[in-house]
């Protein structure tokens, strides 16, 4: 896999981790915790190193619920049971762009660029401003700096591993109705319509798909223009739990893998 996709793999499924974790909480916009929950989905040495001190997502989840919690109680605010409960679940019809807090989006940017990009986010993440990541860390009795070493000993042992070019959601739907969306290509932009905006499907079953210009809010995507027009094509197909895309990136010469 290029450097180009590896990079666009990271960013892109870190985004979508992240926006799910965001929607999970109730919160408006992807923060540092956000980030830090994703690592915890993701896979690789980050995760690995926190899964070893008994770090999991549900219990990064509590941790960070706790704090909030803490917080508004210091504010003397309260919040009922029925707000608590009702943000649990991400709301599968608000989906569209991504929406970062001022500076997020650029320490995700900063860290997708870098070798080994779940430890830089990590690095980044536990000397941000605001201390939160440092904070539900010391909670659960972990010292950032001894997972920083754990994960770089774990990214060295397997530095010559190959990872998948795939995708990880969590949908709340049933199974049969995430398959029967996933698999009819008639229905692809349903589950892509963020990032693409047409896609053509040709006789021999070829998806090619045209980048969106614009977010849902206006603002302009500023995709490259290498970017604008990409194909799918279906490499594994097993019925009713898989179905597996190639992705190559067109340009006016041809087609790259």
């Amino acid at each position: 896999m290029s450097k180009i996709m590896r990079t666009m793999k990271w960013f892109r499924e870190m985004s979508v981790l992240a926006q799910d974790e965001q929607r999970r909480s109730g919160h408006p916009e992807i923060d540092v915790e956000h980030l830090f929950l994703a690592l915890l989905s993701i896979g690789g040495p980050v995760t690995d190193a926190l899964a070893g001190h008994g770090i999991k997502l549900a219990t990064a989840r509590e941790a960070f619920a706790g704090m909030h919690a803490h917080r508004t109680a210091q504010l003397g605010v309260r919040v009922s049971e029925s707000l608590e409960s009702a943000k649990r679940i991400p709301d599968s019809n608000a989906r569209g762009g991504f929406v970062y807090r001022d500076g997020v989006r650029k320490t995700l940017e900063d860290a997708s660029n870098q070798t080994v990009q779940d430890v830089a986010l990590f690095n980044a993440l536990i000397h941000e401003p605001s201390g939160h990541i440092r904070e539900v860390l010391r909670e659960l009795d972990v010292d950032p700096d001894d997972l920083v070493l754990a994960a770089t000993r774990i990214r060295e042992d397997n530095q010559e591993e190959e990872q998948p070019l795939d995708y990880r959601r969590f949908v709340p739907a049933a199974p049969n109705a995430v398959w029967a969306l996933v698999s009819d290509p008639d229905r692809w932009l349903e589950w892509n319509g963020f990032e693409f905006e047409r896609v053509d499907i040709a006789e021999t079953g070829v998806l090619r798909a045209h980048a969106r210009q614009r977010h849902p809010n206006g603002k302009p995507t500023r995709v490259k223009p290498q970017f604008q027009v990409s194909e799918y094509v279906v490499s594994r197909y097993e019925a009713p739990h898989l179905v597996q895309l190639r992705m190559s990136i067109c340009s006016e010469t041809g087609v790259s893998l």
